[in-house]
């Protein structure tokens, strides 16, 4: 992509991709947060909740 040489990234930008970002992922949280079951959360461990996010976060990326 080829921008312009007076091009600047403003908090503006920012602001408006942080809430365009947050408005797409509002289904998916609702999604997650309607199946999955409270009790799930206390069976998890730790140590296993640290190598879950560090296996999904590089699935991710």
């Amino acid at each position: 992509m080829i921008l312009p040489q007076d091009f600047k990234i403003t908090t503006e930008i920012l602001w408006r991709g942080a809430l365009m970002f947050a408005l797409m992922d509002l289904p998916i949280v609702a999604f997650l947060a309607w199946r999955t079951r409270p009790g799930t959360f206390r069976q998890i461990k730790a140590e296993y909740t640290q190598q879950g996010l560090v296996i999904v976060a590089f699935l991710y990326y």
